[in-house]
């Protein structure tokens, strides 16, 4: 049986190979399959589904077990006490495992222990549950939460806000591009590395600043790019 002080060996999907009345087997490796509890499971399981399961070993019962409900497991707070070295820094960059969505934004694994996320306003780019991504320590909070960004810190530094990198994009392109707020959160964010709702929000303000034009066809410099200084 699951224990809630079990440890994370790995986080990957998994193929449902049959089930039985209070769980399912799943194909893991070695010739050994890995059970999930019903209660484990967030819904109804058939042969042949693929599913992301955090995997737990039992030395005792030399048993694997599994879970869809990754987050139970994962610690959501870093050890605050000074006596406990600091894990991660500001900054850093580290390897994360994507398990689910929420209003909020994305939960990320952290080292099969931790848990962090990137908040729905610093995401540019379509992501999926089970995707491995790079992503770099933005805040460690007082309570030891972690906030994650998608964008390198020397990025952020270099262009210090949303406006700045909306007027570089522009004068690297000669003054005019074509985007608005019609334009989609995936061609946005591939070329300015924001959310849409950041993109929104810098070109009001540089409309407002009058440094910009917005039309049906795009955004347009009011200032000619040798102007204007970053």
């Amino acid at each position: 049986m699951l224990k809630s002080d079990m440890e994370i060996i790995d986080i990957l999907f998994l193929e449902v190979i049959s089930t039985t009345l209070n769980g399912s087997f799943l194909k893991f490796k070695d010739g050994f399959d890995a059970y999930l509890p019903n209660k484990e499971s967030f819904g109804k399981t058939e042969a042949g589904d693929s599913i992301l399961v955090a995997v737990f070993y039992d030395v005792e019962k030399n048993k694997y077990w599994a879970s869809e409900n990754i987050h139970k497991y994962l610690q959501d707070k870093l050890p605050t006490d000074t006596a406990t070295p600091k894990l991660f820094m500001v900054g850093q960059e580290i390897e994360g495992i994507i398990y689910s969505f929420t209003q909020l934004g994305i939960n990320i694994a952290i080292d099969k222990k931790y848990t962090g996320i990137v908040y729905t306003s610093d995401i540019y780019k379509k992501l999926f549950i089970g995707d491995k991504v790079n992503v770099f320590v933005k805040n460690i909070r007082e309570d030891g939460k972690l906030d994650l960004s998608l964008r390198k810190a020397g990025f952020l530094e270099t262009i210090k806000d949303n406006t700045e990198i909306i007027l570089s994009e522009l004068t690297k392109a000669g003054g005019t591009l074509p985007f608005n707020d019609k334009s989609t959160p995936q061609e946005i964010g591939e070329i300015f590395q924001m959310s849409k709702t950041n993109f929104k929000d810098a070109i009001g303000k540089l409309f407002k600043q009058k440094k910009i034009l917005i039309s049906e066809k795009g955004i347009s410099l009011l200032i000619a790019p040798d102007k204007i200084s970053l």
